[in-house]
């Protein structure tokens, strides 16, 4: 190639580089453009994989983000129902003081009676909930604290059931009934407070930014 008429264009700034371009010879000119039509194909050929793996990447993102979106509602939902059937087994451990007077008054047997100490202790709702946390611990760790509470607190009211039946034997008197009874009572209580706060919690952090509503 002739170096000095490139040095001529590149000094000269007001030389049209295609009229220097058609006075080289025509191996040299075919050298030139096919070096052209590689730069620019190589070109084209980055920019082309710049945006696919661009938009790749962008629909990664969107995919995982909806899929978070999507996990975190499932579980909210779920969540939310195990709380509910917690709520349900504490109530009822709650109303044995009452069921005990009705059986007492004789308008419940003592069947009926020991029927819903048996379902009190043999309901899993307490159990299963702790289990979701567990299973669901990385979008459930906020409220790993109060479940676990949740858990051990009903454990005890469950010994304590269990000694009431023990202690239920004939020759009791229905005032010692009664002081038995009201152990597990007394733990349920606050247990309640405690399945109404998580309800409260949970659907405030995962759907009042959605409904832009908090209870």
């Amino acid at each position: 190639m002739n170096t000095g008429m490139l040095g001529e264009i590149s000094e000269n700034g007001g030389t049209n580089l295609w009229d220097k371009l058609i006075q080289l010879d025509g191996e040299t000119l075919k050298s030139v453009i096919s070096l052209f039509a590689l730069f620019f194909s190589l070109l084209a050929i980055v920019i082309t994989f710049w945006n696919v793996n661009r938009q790749r990447v962008a629909n990664l993102k969107n995919d995982t983000e909806k899929f978070k979106r999507e996990l975190n509602l499932k579980t909210c939902d779920e969540f939310i129902e195990k709380i509910f059937s917690a709520k349900q087994l504490l109530q009822r451990t709650r109303s044995l003081e009452g069921q005990l007077r009705w059986m007492i008054f004789g308008a419940k047997s003592q069947e009926e009676f020991n029927e819903d100490l048996w379902g009190i202790i043999e309901d899993k709702s307490i159990e299963d909930l702790w289990l979701y946390i567990l299973k669901r611990e990385i979008i459930l760790k906020k409220y790993k604290g109060d479940c676990e509470k949740l858990y051990k607190e009903w454990d005890r009211s469950t010994q304590e059931i269990w000694k009431f039946k023990n202690f239920w034997i004939p020759g009791r008197t229905d005032q010692e009934l009664f002081e038995e009874i009201i152990k597990p009572n007394e733990i349920a209580e606050p247990l309640i407070e405690l399945t109404e706060k998580l309800q409260r919690q949970i659907q405030n952090d995962f759907l009042g930014h959605i409904y832009q509503n908090k209870i």
